[in-house]
């Protein structure tokens, strides 16, 4: 699960980088005017990144209620295994 979890992580970080650099280069190009597009297109890469996160909310939520199932369960079962002093 670890692993899955900096998996995911890197993947959100490159998805991020590559965005971030093709919007950048969008808004700063020198050859277009900018205006009304550049608005659509900064309005755009906002819905996608708030999807992005809601997706990821509900994913990393999942990750993290069974990785505290799987460590209550272990501790329970520590717990009853050892003998009490």
């Amino acid at each position: 699960m670890v692993k899955f979890a900096k998996v995911t992580g890197e993947k959100v970080n490159n998805a991020y980088l590559f965005l971030g650099r093709k919007l950048r280069n969008y808004v700063t190009e020198k050859k277009k005017e900018g205006g009304f597009e550049t608005f659509i297109v900064v309005l755009l890469m906002i819905a996608i990144c708030a999807g992005l996160c809601l997706y990821f909310k509900d994913q990393i939520t999942l990750f993290i209620k069974s990785l505290f199932e799987e460590l209550k369960s272990d501790v329970l079962t520590d717990f009853m295994a050892k003998p009490v002093a």
